[in-house]
């Protein structure tokens, strides 16, 4: 939670100085939370995600704002964490259209190679986007055959409603989904409750944890929660974070 409430405190103070950045995430219609990856940033600090994923498709320089004006400067001051954070400079089209070249990457430094296997091996297309999802801990073995969006959200608290995380899966490996949302909601207890939505279905979570071995009793959860396959189809501009 003091990493969580530090990074919010330094990313108020770079937008409040960062007339530019403050425009672009305005511009992409994104709350703070989901502007600063906050979320993804605590989780990679308590270890609980592989790496994390500075990139924004709809306008690519704010990923180089936000590396070098936000994250750079708190990772620096805060060397106990061990995070380092590179630049992907060399070509990582994952999808058409989508390159990652001039993003960013944070990751334990004395484990680089989840990253090194997905950025930096000359991978492309469906193989670098499988890659991605491994280097990002997501639980999709289904790579682009995922068919819901998930996300995950603080329920209530100080930082009420603040984004997480966001990432696709397959309805068919709900339990793998289950066992990661169970994983960052411990990693994040201390910040508040984490909720989760499937395809925009709030899952009821308190009985989450009795059904998580089952993909049975989650798809029974899901759809007491209003979620039907195919409710809402998985868009092209997933945040990968």
């Amino acid at each position: 939670a003091d990493v969580y409430r530090a990074f919010a405190a330094a990313s108020d103070a770079f937008f409040a100085g960062d007339e530019a950045a403050t425009a672009d995430a305005e511009a992409m219609d994104l709350p703070r939370a989901a502007a600063d990856l906050r979320g993804s940033l605590a989780l990679l600090a308590a270890g609980s995600k592989p790496s994390s994923l500075i990139a924004f498709g709809l306008r690519p320089a704010f990923a180089g704002r936000l590396a070098d004006g936000l994250w750079r400067p708190f990772l620096a001051a805060r060397p106990e964490l061990g995070l380092a954070l590179r630049e992907i400079d060399v070509a990582c089209e994952a999808l058409p259209g989508v390159d990652f070249r001039e993003s960013y990457v944070a990751h334990p430094a004395g484990s680089p190679e989840p990253v090194d296997a997905a950025y930096f091996a000359g991978l492309e297309g469906e193989a670098l986007y499988d890659a991605i999802g491994v280097a990002l801990g997501y639980p999709n073995a289904s790579g682009l055959a995922a068919d819901v969006r998930v996300e995950y959200r603080v329920a209530s608290g100080a930082f009420a409603d603040d984004f997480v995380l966001e990432y696709e899966a397959h309805s068919e490996d709900l339990a793998s989904v289950a066992a990661h949302f169970l994983t960052c909601r411990d990693a994040l207890r201390d910040v508040g409750p984490l909720a989760m939505s499937v395809d925009g279905a709030d899952v009821p979570t308190a009985g989450l944890e009795a059904s998580a071995d089952d993909d049975g009793a989650l798809l029974a959860l899901l759809r007491r929660s209003g979620w039907a396959p195919g409710l809402n189809e998985v868009e092209a501009d997933i945040d990968f974070s």
